[in-house]
């Protein structure tokens, strides 16, 4: 059994409660009190690789960095830190960001570290579903959340790293994470592997021309995307750039896929995760009494 895998039984996934809906600015909380605090996991080796996506996914949620608390679960394990306590860490927060990784989640030959590293994220996933805590996972995310669900993950649906055309299906546009957004958006991506499938119980959201599944939402408000809502053209040339002997683009076509992935308005795919933030970071004020 794959260390993200959870034979746990499909529930009804059809609606959102309401007490998770769409944004409405006039019953948006004093914008004068401080916003509400999401945990922000990664498992990106490396400190300015790590600061980078905390920068991106705070600035494209609309939140300053002091609001996203941020666990790094690579340095954790090579400090010797395991068996995370998740509850101290998600009590008094709206919600949890799972960011990207230079790990696959379904690959055959796993490091010690990438496999330290899923044991905990599969103890955050049993808490974050069981209990409904929201939860957003970004491209790695989505394997994560997948596979845990029971999904396959595999290599057939890899796409090379750039823009891609993202459709939205009947689903999304009652779904408050989509709001806003129209039927069609460009948006980043780059993955070795993919889901094969929406896990059981699961609602799709939007899906693409090379990979299936783009977005799903599982129960209320666990979501995970393939393409990355957190990413503008310099943050992912700076990925890419970074790994590039990980064969994530032809680097023969570098320079083209760079100019096209400058070109790419990416506006609409930032709303995303912009959405979440506010929809469940109102929410936890709403619960406190913001």
């Amino acid at each position: 059994m794959d260390i993200l895998e959870n034979p746990g039984a499909a529930q009804d996934n059809a609606t959102v409660p309401d007490r998770f809906a769409a944004p409405n600015d006039s019953a948006a909380p004093n914008d004068s009190a401080a916003p509400a605090q999401f945990l922000l996991v990664q498992s990106r080796p490396g400190e300015e690789a790590a600061f980078r996506e905390l920068e991106s996914v705070a600035r494209f949620a609309g939140l300053p960095q002091s609001a996203l608390f941020q666990i790094r679960l690579d340095a954790e394990v090579d400090a010797g830190n395991v068996d995370t306590d998740w509850e101290a860490l998600l009590a008094g927060r709206a919600g949890v960001i799972l960011g990207g990784s230079p790990f696959d989640a379904g690959a055959a030959n796993k490091s010690a570290l990438q496999i330290a590293v899923e044991k905990e994220i599969h103890a955050l996933l049993e808490i974050v579903v069981e209990r409904e805590i929201p939860f957003l996972g970004l491209c790695y995310g989505i394997g994560a959340l997948g596979t845990f669900l029971g999904a396959t993950v595999d290599t057939h649906y890899g796409e090379d790293a750039g823009p891609v055309t993202i459709s939205l299906t009947p689903e999304a546009t009652t779904d408050p994470v989509f709001a806003g957004l129209p039927e069609n958006f460009t948006a980043l991506v780059g993955h070795h592997e993919a889901l094969r499938e929406i896990p059981a119980g699961a609602v799709l959201l939007a899906t693409g021309e090379g990979a299936p599944v783009q977005a799903f939402r599982y129960g209320p408000c666990a979501y995970a995307t393939q393409f990355h809502p957190e990413l503008d053209a310099e943050a992912i040339i700076y990925r890419l750039d970074l790994y590039a002997d990980r064969g994530y683009m032809d680097l023969s076509r570098k320079d083209e896929i760079y100019r096209e992935i400058r070109a790419a308005e990416l506006t609409d795919s930032h709303r995303v995760l912009e959405n979440f933030a506010r929809v469940f970071g109102r929410q936890q004020s709403v619960q406190q009494g913001g």
